[in-house]
């Protein structure tokens, strides 16, 4: 059974890594300028911006016999996200955002793993994910202020350190399936 449950998961987790339109996180892959493929002029225009990244997160859940699988994975949005000029050092900065996406699914995942432990708990993920979502645009924010959008080179290594001891820190909870036994 576990080597079934393991094929499954592997399986899964290659399919999410060629789906149209998104790139799924991973830590050895980083964004190209071929990856922002949004051109949405109307979108350029409301945003005032040269560049978006449209990190989202993946969620499904099932419950079967007091057992709840979850699938939480970090993408990356190609036709949702543009740059309207080709800067290494901009490309480095949306990247960072892509990052902060995956360091919340990672916290999303450890939230699932240390405080769902019965049923009942299982109704309270709508809150986590509203948390969650609400910590990840306060993140963003910061990190685009603090960073001046990447165009403070100081700031934005002083964050890309940070981010990166995020993404170490929850190193636990890479793994982007898991099954827990619900009381």
């Amino acid at each position: 059974m576990r080597k079934f449950l393991v094929v499954i998961i592997a399986v899964t987790c290659i399919s999410f890594q060629i789906d149209e339109g998104r790139v799924y996180w991973a830590e050895r892959r980083q964004l190209k300028f071929s990856d922002f493929k949004g051109g949405d002029a109307t979108l350029k225009k409301l945003l005032d911006a040269e560049a978006s990244c449209s990190g989202q997160i993946f969620t499904d859940f099932k419950f079967n016999n007091h057992q709840l699988s979850y699938t939480v994975s970090a993408y990356f949005a190609e036709d949702f996200s543009f740059m309207s000029v080709r800067d290494s050092q901009l490309l480095v900065h949306e990247q960072g955002h892509f990052d902060i996406t995956e360091v919340i699914a990672r916290k999303f995942r450890q939230t699932l793993n240390t405080r769902i432990h019965y049923l009942s708990e299982a109704d309270t993920l709508a809150g986590m994910i509203n948390a969650l979502s609400s910590y990840q645009d306060d993140l963003n924010e910061r990190y685009d202020g603090e960073t001046a959008h990447g165009a403070k080179r100081e700031k934005q290594n002083e964050w890309n350190v940070t981010i990166q001891k995020m993404l170490d820190s929850l190193n636990d909870y890479q793994n982007t399936s898991g099954i827990i036994i619900l009381k």
